[in-house]
């Protein structure tokens, strides 16, 4: 493992960073998944996203004293490397075509992130539980399953897709209903 990067195994609900604290260090997610929560002074928990395997996360600019916006919640065990913030951007200076290649992942999950965003805005609830659940299981990627899927509780996934436990069960009810879970 070069300097500067270090391979981490998070177990299931283990938090790799928290909001608020010096954001030091860019991941890379090699397995499992991870949600990124934000919570505002009043309380409120929002999910900014679900990161799958082969994302990264925790960036911020290059300034040393950034602050990270959210907090990173392992959904599952994970692996992760977590490269520091010098060691990262010196690799994008001194390879050309990883820089290249990271900058085509990130455009990527950018677009992926205002997808959502959208979604999260104009969708109504139904929908954007449809969503959580195709961005959860893999299946928007292709048509087989996913090797490990996280169990999460109809709250979990209400907190997730900004509605309540009892809208989460009907709509969960119904897909069932209509054979698609």
């Amino acid at each position: 493992i070069p300097q500067g990067q270090s391979v981490l195994q998070i177990r299931r609900h283990g938090h790799l960073y928290y909001q608020g604290e010096v954001a030091d260090a860019v991941f890379f997610l090699h397995s499992g998944r991870v949600r990124l929560v934000v919570v505002s002074f009043g309380g409120k928990e929002a999910t900014l996203s679900v990161v799958g395997p082969h994302e990264f996360f925790g960036l911020v600019g290059s300034n040393e004293d950034a602050e990270h916006l959210a907090t990173a919640i392992a959904l599952t065990p994970v692996t992760v490397t977590r490269v520091e913030h010098a060691a990262f951007f010196k690799a994008l200076q001194a390879n050309p075509k990883v820089c290249d290649l990271i900058l085509v992942k990130l455009s990527s999950q950018i677009l992926s992130l205002q997808q959502t965003l959208c979604g999260h805005l104009l969708d109504c609830g139904q929908q954007r539980l449809a969503r959580a659940l195709l961005t959860l299981s893999n299946s928007s990627e292709d048509s087989r399953p996913a090797v490990l899927t996280p169990k999460l509780s109809h709250q979990m996934l209400a907190t997730m897709i900004g509605t309540t436990r009892a809208r989460v069960t009907s709509f969960m009810c119904r897909f069932r209903d209509l054979g698609l879970i």
